[in-house]
């Protein structure tokens, strides 16, 4: 930023001088005070940032064209600055890395959770169906509970993120699915 900071400042006072030194003739026809240096910077602030307010503006040939040239580096100077800040606010290899360990740590945690909770949810289904057969509303509740719990767990989630927990919630599809057949056949 040191740089890009030092080279507006400087397109803004040579600007300036070169807006003094062309302008300064055409004053009286004009009736803009450029024989001012600060209103000369002004006008190169306003036309560097492409603001542009008219209170000051060439009149000459080569007036017109200082402002054109500052016109341009402020362009390319505001252009620098976004590019700066992009890759100031970017993720770093190393912390891009860290980002996806956490959040597939995260994802595991919560895959973990909704496994926990479809296998009681069966269990409880199983139990009821057991013991309480004559029970259907109860029944009915935990398969529908199981069923929801099930599908959050299911549900898709970055793809970034999960390369690595697909095979692992295979593998606890296919357990669960195995208990719902052992528990149905019981």
């Amino acid at each position: 930023f040191s740089v890009l900071t030092y080279c507006f400042i400087l397109v803004l006072l040579i600007g300036g001088y070169g807006l003094m030194i062309f302008e300064r003739e055409a004053m009286d026809a004009s009736g803009l005070q450029f024989n001012n240096y600060f209103n000369c910077v002004w006008c190169s602030v306003v036309t560097m940032t492409t603001v542009g307010y008219g209170d000051f503006y060439g009149v000459t040939i080569f007036g017109r064209i200082v402002a054109v040239i500052i016109c341009m580096w402020g362009v390319f100077l505001v252009s620098m600055v976004v590019i700066a800040l992009t890759n100031m606010l970017e993720l770093e290899s190393g912390e891009e890395k860290s980002y996806l360990l956490l959040k597939r740590l995260e994802l595991k945690k919560q895959m973990k959770y909704y496994a926990t909770m479809a296998i009681n949810q069966l269990a409880t289904r199983k139990i009821l169906w057991r013991k309480f057969p004559w029970k259907k509303g109860k029944i009915n509740d935990a398969t529908r509970r199981y069923m929801e719990t099930f599908e959050l767990f299911l549900m898709p989630t970055e793809v970034s993120a999960v390369s690595l927990l697909q095979d692992q919630k295979l593998i606890v599809c296919k357990e669960i699915w195995m208990m719902q057949r052992i528990g149905w056949q019981k």
